[in-house]
């Protein structure tokens, strides 16, 4: 019975050496990633609301924000409505690079709800709404709500050089590697959670 529960809970061998050939994630990183997860979810399909309980309770001090399920959507790359192990980890991989291209690609697909390749004005409001939310802030009050449409907005005349009222990735990525300023304001929302002490 103990070795069935041991079975459950380590990585195997293949999926372990997969990882650490296409992420920059150690071998102790991955193993303590995976010990939660499959306490999380056993059967290794990481629902929305799983997810979200997940990153809560590994995010101590910050509040509930529809944040999350933005993030959700983000890490599940195929668009399966849950997260396996691999897709958890590539998406951590993207949030701790280095690389400031790879961290602009991430925050793209954020802030893409509707995932049609490109952000509207509407869903950078969206989003920066629920960072805001995520801080402890009541982005329900309208000078705050107020706020956070000026500073959206402004960032988004900022990245939609050619004002068509679309952000394509291209544009995000020009526009924030040559503004220092612009460039913290969207990656902002695509740093990784810290690990949860086991």
């Amino acid at each position: 019975m103990g070795n069935k529960k041991s079975k459950r809970t380590e990585i195997n061998r293949e999926e372990l050496e997969y990882l650490l050939q296409t992420t920059n994630i150690t071998s102790r990183e991955i193993k303590h990633w995976h010990k939660i997860y499959m306490k999380e979810c056993p059967d290794g399909r990481l629902t929305k609301e799983q997810f979200c309980k997940l990153y809560a309770d590994i995010s101590p001090g910050r509040q509930k924000s529809p944040l999350y399920e933005h993030i959700f959507r983000t890490y599940d790359q195929d668009s399966s409505g849950h997260i396996d192990f691999k897709e958890f980890i590539e998406a951590i991989n993207i949030t701790r690079s280095t690389k400031p291209e790879d961290k602009l690609r991430m925050a793209f697909r954020l802030y893409d709800i509707d995932q049609n390749g490109c952000i509207e004005e509407k869903e950078m409001v969206e989003v920066m709404r629920a960072l805001h939310m995520m801080a402890g802030e009541d982005s329900k009050q309208v000078t705050v709500d107020e706020k956070i449409r000026s500073r959206a907005r402004h960032v988004f005349d900022q990245v939609d050089k050619n004002h068509d009222g679309q952000v394509t990735v291209d544009e995000l990525v020009n526009v924030c590697m040559r503004n220092p300023d612009i460039y913290n304001m969207i990656i902002s929302s695509t740093k990784s959670p810290p690990t949860k002490k086991s």
